[in-house]
């Protein structure tokens, strides 16, 4: 059995640095998302006459978040029927995930951090923007279903954009 105890991943190797880089930066766009999703829905809980329910504010915490990345969203009620593109950065909020995309590359290549083996910096650049664009995409994908969708063109173009040069500053 011990076979099983020799493996890379449960030594530590740097497969499981590798892993460990991409959960960090999947927990970082979490808590960035969280962050406003807090604001929003303590806004929306003190609003006297609040117009949609908890999604509708879940919903506008993740076009804040998407707004903070440079991507732009769709607004499709308008009065003249076309849709209008929303793109105004809230450049405040924009500090909080080059923050913690930053911190977290950063962290990933502390050799006071960990004992054990670290990926290479390109292997942390990759991994924890992997792990940040992949809980992107699924906010994206969440956006959609909003009345603030996300338009897919900046979504492609600037989201990755932010967050390989914030996580290329961090390494």
């Amino acid at each position: 059995m011990t076979h099983l105890t020799e493996h890379s991943l449960v030594q530590g190797g740097r497969s499981a640095a590798f892993a460990t880089a991409c959960v960090r930066g999947g927990v970082a766009a979490g808590l960035g998302v969280g962050a406003l999703a807090v604001l929003v829905i303590v806004a929306w809980i003190s609003s006297p006459f609040p117009d949609s329910g908890a999604g509708g504010a879940l919903h506008l915490a993740a076009g804040l978040w998407l707004l903070a990345h440079g991507v732009e969203l769709v607004r499709t009620d308008t009065l003249g029927g076309l849709p209008a593109p929303l793109g105004i950065v809230p450049l405040l909020t924009t500090a909080l995930p080059v923050w913690l995309v930053f911190r977290t590359a950063r962290s990933t290549l502390d050799p006071a951090d960990e004992t054990g083996p670290r990926p290479s910096p390109a292997g942390a650049l990759g991994a924890v923007s992997g792990g940040y664009l992949l809980v992107a995409a699924v906010i994206v994908v969440y956006s959609e279903s909003g009345p603030l969708p996300a338009d897919l063109v900046t979504a492609g173009l600037w989201l990755p954009g932010v967050v390989l040069g914030a996580a290329g500053a961090g390494v």
